[in-house]
């Protein structure tokens, strides 16, 4: 997905660490599954990656591997509008990963330091999002 402002209203947007939102402008045109954002847009996922842990790939390229389906509150990203993906929390440490729950991590495709759009990470970090 492809991020290109920090959007300050309500929707359409992802809360990322209950504090941060950005702003969502470009759909992926495949076949569903889809990530409802805001119950009214959705995002679709290029495909659903049966290796050997759950993940789902963003672009062909990137892949991000869930650690659990949770139905509990935000930070979390809805999907079809009933499931959502909690995030435990930021990794602190070297980049490439986040872990989530201690246990599993979502592969990071670059570390840029530079300006948006990119979401900071602990205040210190930031990961870049690619298109």
């Amino acid at each position: 997905m492809k991020l290109v402002e920090w959007n300050p209203e309500p929707s359409p947007c992802i809360s990322v660490n209950g504090q941060l939102e950005m702003k969502l402008v470009e759909w992926n045109p495949g076949p569903s599954p889809c990530i409802s954002v805001n119950g009214q847009l959705e995002m679709k996922l290029v495909e659903w990656n049966p290796g050997p842990s759950p993940c789902i790939s963003v672009n062909g390229q990137l892949e991000m591997k869930l650690v659990e389906w949770n139905p509990g509150p935000s930070p979390c990203i809805s999907v079809n509008g009933q499931l959502v993906m909690k995030l435990v929390e930021w990794n602190p440490g070297p980049p490439q990963c986040i872990p989530l729950n201690g246990q599993l991590v979502m592969k990071l495709v670059e570390w840029n330091l530079g300006p948006h759009p990119c979401i900071p990470l602990n205040g210190q970090l930031e990961m870049k999002l690619v298109e």
